[in-house]
């Protein structure tokens, strides 16, 4: 009778042959590859026609899967690969520590996620790991007591990445293995299978792999795919490296990965700790050009993407002090093309994006685009602040100036409700939301999260909020009529004017924030455009 066997399984790319997938043997790694088979070379396992192991040694116990495969192997941290051929390329089946000796750059990027999302019933997810690329700090775990689907665990496709996933299989699978759990690269499932029988488990795996029910039950989850394979990524940072020697190259930029706190931080410097302290510094925002000047005048060796790892980006406060300082790799944003597939850095990490995804959020920011508020032509930057430039818009649209005017809402909270509050032949009510952008995207996320939050409580009928919103519009000779349509502007002001420009220049993630929030803000009934204004 066969005995059930937990399995990890991962799929090596066409043309890769099991010797190709073993890391290269190195320093940090000899003693440990020294007790793989002698030297790391497969042997024959003769069980299966083609197949090949690798094995560690010790004398302490047997494992519970050195029985299942009938190898005469023990201790506490034995470990095995068994490669399997199956319609000619290789499956690697690892027992307890056998991954840490495969290049992750042989195997099939999203075998065990894909394999798994076509598998499992997407209402019977247990567990997940989630986190949000626009900020590598925001990684969460979520296990539930009840069986729900992606949206149960929060997942948000748009500005999510999901790293694992377990859950039941559908009908159709479960005698195959009821529960499923996979990582980007690798399946994990539970078979009761003899070892003979293997090879027709990873091929049903394989066809299960080819299927698209994942597009049907998770369209979410493919929209952003982390990079981990090594030569692509090794390919991408030397992309990156040419863009940063190169003067003429204006698609890379750098972004402070914060907001910035003008009152106190007015300069930075890209700090490449030289040892003759060559510290340039800098007007705010910081630029690619003061990173080249920087390198030209202090850097007195190649720039590679190693020694670009060990710069920083410090912020300098009005005492010359450095108050805060960020790795540079991860202030830097690039888009690029490569072998026919876009590709975005962001925090020291790159991502492949789905065109479709990202032709449905650039058309839908261009649609949102308007030259005008209410047919009138939007005041031009030429102030001192942003102050400055409320009070003369307001004047122009003959509209009421809000800024800094704080609403009690339940609570012990305020908010600033807009910065100018608009009539239009008395059919709408226009709240309008003005942020200078200073070269990152943190501004942009938080002008277009105001401006969600304020309609929200709007519609929240607050009486707190709502009573203390009509008293500073009876106080300003105006009222909030709750029969106007309501519609939100933003007004983003920028060195360049130009929606199409300025489209470019928007990080790929502040983008898809903006996206999220232009959905979220119609779905509160109201109407939603942004501007772009030049500064002179």
């Amino acid at each position: 009778m066969s005995k059930t066997q937990k399995l990890s399984i991962r799929l090596l790319k066409e043309g890769v042959s099991p010797d190709e997938s073993l890391k290269c043997v190195d320093e940090s790694l000899k003693h440990a590859e020294e007790s793989f088979n002698d030297g790391r070379q497969p042997k024959e396992y003769k069980k299966i026609k083609g197949a090949s192991y690798l094995t560690n040694q010790s004398d302490e116990y047997e494992p519970n899967w050195s029985e299942y495969l009938a190898l005469n192997v023990s201790a506490s941290t034995a470990s095995a690969i068994l490669f399997i051929p199956v319609s000619g390329r290789f499956f690697a089946l690892c027992f307890n520590y056998g991954h840490t000796l495969l290049n992750e750059s042989k195997f099939v990027d999203d075998f065990g996620l894909r394999t798994a999302l076509n598998m499992l019933d997407k209402d019977k997810i247990k567990s997940s790991d989630i986190f949000a690329p626009s900020d590598n700090s925001k990684q969460r775990k979520t296990q539930t007591t009840r069986d729900s689907n992606l949206q149960g665990h929060d997942l948000d496709g748009y500005v999510h990445i999901l790293k694992n996933i377990t859950g039941k299989s559908k009908h159709q699978y479960k005698k195959f293995s009821k529960s499923i759990s996979a990582s980007l690269q690798s399946i994990k499932i539970t078979v009761d299978e003899s070892v003979e029988k293997l090879p027709d488990v990873c091929k049903n795996l394989l066809d299960i792999y080819n299927l698209g029910n994942y597009k049907r039950d998770f369209p979410e989850v493919f929209y952003i795919k982390p990079i981990k394979e090594i030569d692509t990524i090794q390919k991408l940072n030397n992309k990156l490296v040419e863009c940063l020697c190169d003067i003429n190259n204006n698609d890379i930029y750098l972004e402070v990965p914060e907001l910035i706190d003008f009152e106190d931080i007015d300069q930075c410097q890209i700090n490449i700790k030289d040892r003759n302290r060559n510290k340039l510094k800098f007007d705010l925002p910081p630029t690619i050009e003061n990173f080249r000047t920087t390198i030209s005048t202090g850097l007195k060796v190649q720039l590679t993407y190693k020694n670009l790892t060990t710069f920083n980006l410090d912020l300098i406060d009005q005492s010359g002090n450095a108050k805060k300082s960020h790795p540079l790799i991860k202030c830097l944003v690039l888009d690029i093309s490569l072998s026919d597939e876009q590709y975005h850095f962001s925090h020291g990490e790159w991502y492949c994006i789905d065109s479709n995804f990202e032709k449905k959020v650039n058309k839908k920011l261009e649609d949102s685009y308007k030259e005008k508020i209410d047919g009138k032509k939007i005041l031009t930057f030429s102030h001192e602040n942003e102050a400055a430039y409320n009070i003369d818009l307001s004047k122009k649209l003959g509209a009421f100036l809000l800024d800094k005017c704080n609403i009690q809402m339940s609570g012990n909270n305020k908010i600033e409700f807009c910065d100018i509050f608009y009539t239009s032949n008395n059919k709408f009510n226009i709240f309008i939301h003005v942020k200078i952008k200073h070269n990152g995207s943190a501004e942009l996320s938080h002008l277009f999260e105001q401006g969600d939050v304020s309609l929200a409580l709007l519609n929240s009928k607050d009486k707190v909020f709502i009573a203390g919103m009509k008293k500073i519009l009876k106080s300003k000779g105006t009222t909030l009529d709750e029969n106007r349509k309501n519609v939100v502007h933003f007004l983003v002001i920028s060195n360049t004017n130009k929606n199409n420009n300025y489209l470019k220049k928007i990080p790929l993630f502040a983008k898809i924030a903006i996206f999220k929030k232009i959905d979220q803000i119609k779905s509160k009934g109201a109407e939603v455009y942004w501007s772009v204004i030049n500064k002179s």
